[in-house]
């Protein structure tokens, strides 16, 4: 029995070494199946984060378009005359403009439209509000127009209108002068006071040759 138990012992340790080199396979491929599947869960994951990037930044460019688009009708709206009050049921502001002539000088241009047919007395006035030298400045262009400067409160150019009067005005900014908004008030006879609010860039960029 002594001469059995070397052979003995030499088997045992062949079968555990197979044993364990086949464990140790096992191991390793499994270890690799994980590390293909996380590598496959973290690149699958990548790819909805950023599509998810794409339609967030997509969904913002959309919002904005329809925000300046309301804000494009809205401002139409406003310059065709649109807004309610009472007397734009029988006068409204057909056009409004200003024409550079260069040197500082200026000439506002203004369509009445009257409506229902009937004949409407009025008056109306324009400021243009701004800043001079970094302070706040207001400019009458009725009363520039007129000649009338330093007279007290809204100098107003009267009116009447049945179906269409255009006004018109040549008055000069002062050096330094930048303006922000035009007001125009619109005064009509037993219908009471509107006021409409133009902003000056949109006016002067039509005003130049290239708008």
């Amino acid at each position: 029995m002594k001469r059995r138990e070397p052979w003995i012992a030499a088997a045992l340790c062949l079968v555990l070494g197979f044993a364990v080199g086949r464990l140790s396979k096992l191991s390793n491929a499994e270890m690799a199946a994980k590390l293909v599947q996380t590598q496959t869960d973290s690149t699958v994951a990548q790819a909805r984060s950023e599509a998810l990037a794409a339609t967030n930044e997509a969904l913002r460019g959309q919002l904005a378009t329809l925000v300046a688009d309301n804000q494009r009708q809205a401002a139409d709206l406003d310059r065709l005359g649109q807004a309610l009050s009472p007397q734009d049921n029988l006068v409204r502001v057909q056009q409004l403009a200003m024409v550079a002539e260069g040197e500082g000088a200026w000439r506002y241009e203004l369509a009445l439209m009257g409506v229902g047919g009937r004949a409407i007395k009025g008056r109306l006035g324009l400021q243009l509000s701004g800043t001079l030298n970094g302070l706040p400045f207001s400019l009458d262009l009725v009363e520039a127009a007129n000649g009338d400067k330093g007279k007290a409160g809204i100098d107003w150019q009267p009116f009447e209108v049945r179906n269409l009067q255009l006004l018109s005005g040549r008055f000069w900014l002062p050096d330094g002068f930048k303006p922000q908004t035009l007001d125009l008030h619109l005064k009509a006879k037993g219908l009471g006071h509107s006021l409409r609010h133009y902003p000056w860039a949109e006016l002067a960029q039509a005003a130049s040759p290239g708008g």
